[in-house]
């Protein structure tokens, strides 16, 4: 068995300490019991981002956040307050407990799989669509019309352009112009919400758009508040590349101001195919859980990352949730993520960290107010292990654990780890495969 020797340092860390959770879409409404359950245990997760890309297809027979649901009639006058249909939105809105959270509002469409494609077809009048646009803001961020105060911080103009037909069946070049238009027009009516662009989709970045996204930024004249990406993988480490290599180009055309963030992630394929999602099941196994809060440790030490979003809240095939016999139950990914938040919000400061460097495992610590530490390691298809934490000037230290046999009471009670023979080191093991760990240390 490995023994792997984890060593913190006293001093203050220079790394920053930045919390990269968020997800996509809140608890869903319609059926009471449930939500009042869902509602718990989001709040539990504690995202510190938030977005509603496909809202309406999570929540059926409401008409939610899709420009076209808000303004369903697009060749009425869109500075009457009458013509627009606020109220589902609203009231799916003001279920949110948490008014702090920043809200990413997507302004577009939910994708069709139909193949018929109208509300995903490019808009008749960009320069409408984008006033329509500003309205809707204008409700949700500054109460408009009898709207509401969100901590709206950015705003994503449209979703994906590159996927077609599924999510815009224009061009790309129809694309630009309608982020141009868009764009000017939102940036002077809020010139506090950061403004960009959810643009590629690809992951073989089909025809260089992700170049040709940001020359056409640069003819346009914009310099974009974010750009977002979505990326699926079965590595890791493959999201921290694709996260890299995009810092790089935002360097490279003079963005260095502009947030890159990575708005859908999670296991899942390489490439879409006739087979399907093979990442399908995926979130019942632990791998899933290792996998995302690996990724999560990684994206952290990303500089021009502020945010990643996770996709999604529901019952889907990548969701947080899932019916089993007849009951609402969480994942074992919900707790992966759930002790990455846990840990960004129950510390102060960064801890550095040093072990021997193993690519299947990751680690991130950080200091409680008290003086206490937790520390969250993440092993993604791992070897065995013995695992020996650094415990001096520590008294005790509980672990819980997310494991390959999967059982949720290792997840919210956990057990103590004895120092032993007199020695001022933690010891726990690994059995191999997948895991993730969150060892909560006492003065």
């Amino acid at each position: 068995m490995k023994r792997i020797l984890v060593n913190t340092s006293p001093e203050k860390s220079l790394k920053e300490w930045k919390n990269v959770f968020g997800i996509n879409n809140q608890p869903r409404v319609g059926y009471k019991p449930r939500f009042i359950r869902e509602k718990k245990w989001f709040g539990e997760l504690a995202p510190r981002y938030l977005r509603h890309h496909d809202a309406p297809l999570e929540n059926a027979g409401l008409a939610l956040f899709d420009v076209s649901r808000i303004f369903p009639l697009f060749h009425l006058d869109e500075n009457d307050p009458k013509n627009y249909y606020f109220a589902d939105t609203d009231d799916f809105l003001s279920t949110l407990e948490d008014k702090s959270i920043e809200i990413d509002f997507r302004l577009g469409e939910s994708i069709d799989h139909s193949g018929f494609g109208r509300r995903v077809a490019p808009p008749a009048d960009f320069e409408k669509w984008a006033r329509i646009c500003k309205n809707i803001i204008a409700h949700y961020k500054d109460g408009a019309n009898g709207g509401m105060h969100l901590n709206i911080t950015r705003l994503t103009i449209w979703e994906e352009p590159d996927t077609y037909p599924e999510l815009f069946t224009g061009s790309f070049d129809q694309y630009m112009e309608l982020f141009a238009t868009a764009y000017r027009v939102l940036h002077e009516a809020f010139p506090d919400v950061l403004i960009g662009a959810h643009v590629f989709n690809r992951f073989n970045d089909r025809d260089g758009q992700k170049e040709y996204f940001l020359e056409g930024c640069k003819k346009y004249g914009i310099v974009p508040g974010f750009v977002a990406l979505t990326f699926y993988s079965r590595e890791p480490q493959d999201i921290t590349n694709v996260a890299e290599d995009y810092a790089a180009r935002l360097k490279k055309y003079g963005f260095d101001d502009t947030e890159l963030i990575i708005t859908e992630w999670h296991l899942g394929p390489v490439q879409w195919g006739e087979a399907g999602h093979y990442g399908d099941n995926g979130f019942d196994l632990t791998l899933s859980a290792a996998y995302s809060a690996s990724a999560l440790i990684r994206l952290t030490d990303i500089p021009a990352l502020k945010a990643a979003f996770f996709y999604s809240w529901g019952t889907g095939i990548w969701s947080v949730l899932t019916q089993k016999n007849g009951k609402l139950v969480r994942r074992p990914v919900y707790y992966g993520l759930k002790f990455y938040s846990e840990l960004m919000r129950g510390c102060t400061e960064r801890v550095d960290v040093l072990w021997e460097e193993d690519p299947n495992v990751s680690i991130l610590a950080g200091r409680t107010a008290d003086g206490g530490m937790k520390m969250l390691i993440s092993c993604y298809h791992a070897e065995d292990a013995q695992f020996s934490i650094d415990g001096t000037g520590y008294s005790s230290c509980h672990i819980r654990s997310v494991r390959d046999i999967f059982d949720e009471q290792d997840c919210l009670e956990g057990e103590d780890i004895a120092q032993l023979n007199g020695s001022s080191r933690f010891f726990f093991s690994h059995i191999g495969g997948s895991a993730v760990y969150l060892l909560e240390l006492e003065p």
